[in-house]
């Protein structure tokens, strides 16, 4: 299963956070059992391993997702489509 976490600062969200979190919520639709989705504060304890520097972050498999592929649907699918592939 691949773990996919979004970081952000809190409400209200700014544009950027809002697209990339309901680009993250298709991708949840389209890979259902496959894609685990996790939404916190920059503030949580779950962000404290991470040292964050902004206030938005986006993780696949711990890794970060640079911000022009976290907002785009199609960048983001085929980021998480060519993982599924590499595990197969």
């Amino acid at each position: 299963m691949i773990k996919m976490l979004i970081f952000h600062s809190g409400n209200p969200l700014c544009i950027t956070s809002r697209q990339a979190t309901s680009v993250a919520n298709k991708m949840q639709e389209i890979f259902k059992d496959k894609l685990e989705l996790h939404i916190h504060k920059t503030d949580s304890t779950e962000a404290i391993p991470y040292n964050l520097k902004r206030s938005f972050n986006v993780f696949i498999d711990d890794k970060p997702l640079p911000l022009d592929v976290a907002i785009s649907e199609t960048n983001t699918e085929q980021y998480i489509t060519s993982i599924i592939r590499q595990m197969c």
